[in-house]
């Protein structure tokens, strides 16, 4: 009767007694869902294994054991308690649709969504369900079978807040940042106070630019949530693009302590790193993030910096190849191997791996700047000329301007021997005053 009023602490007392002294299943059974009801998980599975699961008289046993052990994080154990639950009744729509969570969590992609499927196959309107398919769909990268599911639980049920958050995060890895800020937005006023939400905003508004909106934010979702690890990873990337190193590093920090296993963590702190110069803490880092994900290509081209930096060649072309071995039309990776095919001396591998980047991303400022490089050292200054141009062109609309590209241009243009004054105007204006007096034709600057 205590349990069934709320009154848990209370129950459990009574029941502690009579089971000492006089254990039963009925006393187990009762001290376990008290404990369930009390979030007190550990304490509720102890009583839980008590019970012969294994041949139950009622699948709510296995089935609560199982959401026990998903809250605790043990989703194998979970796994089984779903499928006893199951075996006892195989149109137990819960236990299916926990069955799919618990294999999404351990990874196995395919399985979970055999399980999810089933949850649909018994109730076709069941929007968590289909809000649940999305979720597997968006980790395989069918983000066109992930936008169909989540748009078709918003059809069931038009203003559910985490099926408008999880389309927002399908929006984003589709590149539509508009529509992913408008999906994020709908869904924080729906509920607004979702931390995921919030660190979902901050994600988008860092990659539409716009850093002082990521930050608030990000640190909107800290203040809901302080120990998502995520979110103080989030808040790293944040702050080094900011160019906040010190805060970057603390907060990329503070999530390793809270997820040690992270292996995007550790790539970024590796980056963090990186920036300030410490190689030896870069270079550890991003191998702790390979140890923990070894397929990881971002952090393969990562290591093939470092080594750059280093001044191991061979161990950066290797990482960067192996890089696009794994992800082949990586532009980033294309550019940063054309860099390292310069250091080696090979100027037309260099070359043919920048076209390659800007083939895949024709926006790509650096790349411009590198292929502008290349052609002048081959001495086809027409051509590097061109592509200056273009990477001050990119440059305006990216609000970027590198004194570096103005002064390459003039340089072009005293090779040429063409607009010989511009070319000496433009390196005096951005390198400072200098006398060269090389070129016969050049007038000297007084």
């Amino acid at each position: 009767m205590l349990l069934q009023k709320g009154q848990e602490a209370a129950a459990i007392e009574s029941l502690e007694k009579a089971s000492a002294l006089a254990p039963s299943e009925q006393c187990s059974l009762l001290l376990a869902q008290a404990y369930q009801n009390l979030r007190q998980c550990d304490e509720a599975i102890v009583e839980y294994k008590k019970l012969n699961i294994n041949r139950p008289k009622n699948k709510l046993i296995p089935f609560n054991l199982g959401l026990c052990l998903l809250e605790t994080g043990e989703n194998n154990a979970a796994i089984e308690a779903f499928q006893i639950a199951i075996q006892l009744d195989g149109s137990f729509l819960a236990a299916w649709g926990n069955l799919g969570n618990a294999l999404k969590r351990e990874g196995h992609l395919k399985e979970a969504i055999q399980a999810t499927q089933k949850v649909l196959d018994l109730g076709p309107n069941n929007p968590t369900a289909h809000i649940n398919l999305g979720g597997i769909y968006k980790d395989l990268g069918n983000l066109d079978q992930a936008l169909a599911s989540t748009l078709k639980a918003l059809e069931l049920k038009p203003d559910h807040p985490t099926a408008h958050m999880n389309l927002g995060g399908i929006y984003k890895d589709l590149g539509n940042l508009d529509q992913a800020l408008a999906s994020t937005l709908q869904s924080l006023e729906l509920n607004p106070n979702n931390p995921t939400a919030h660190m979902n905003l901050g994600g988008i508004y860092k990659d539409l630019g716009n850093l002082d909106q990521a930050l608030a934010s990000t640190l909107q979702s800290l203040e809901l949530n302080p120990n998502n690890p995520t979110a103080h990873m989030n808040l790293g990337g944040i702050y080094k693009d900011l160019g906040n190193l010190d805060q970057a590093l603390a907060s990329t920090l503070k999530s390793l302590e809270l997820n040690p296993d992270n292996p995007t963590a550790h790539m970024n702190l590796g980056g963090i790193y990186k920036e300030l110069g410490q190689l030896d803490q870069a270079l550890a880092s991003t191998l702790k993030s390979l140890e923990l994900n070894p397929n990881n290509p971002t952090a393969h081209m990562n290591l093939g910096g470092i080594y750059k930096d280093l001044g191991n060649l061979d161990q950066a072309l290797a990482s960067t190849l192996k890089s696009l071995e794994l992800k082949p039309n990586n532009p980033t990776a294309h550019m940063n191997l054309g860099g390292i095919y310069y250091a080696l001396g090979k100027i037309n591998k260099a070359l043919d791996t920048t076209l390659k980047s800007l083939e895949l991303n024709p926006n790509n400022y650096d790349a411009f700047l590198q292929k502008g490089f290349l052609l002048f050292d081959l001495n086809r200054c027409s051509e590097a000329l061109h592509s200056f141009e273009q990477a001050i062109e990119l440059g305006k609309s990216l609000q970027r301007e590198d004194k570096g590209v103005m002064i390459q241009k003039g340089r072009c243009l005293l090779r040429m021997g063409k607009s010989i004054e511009e070319g000496y105007r433009l390196i005096r204006e951005y390198e400072g005053f200098i006398r060269l007096s090389y070129h016969k034709d050049c007038p000297e600057f007084n």
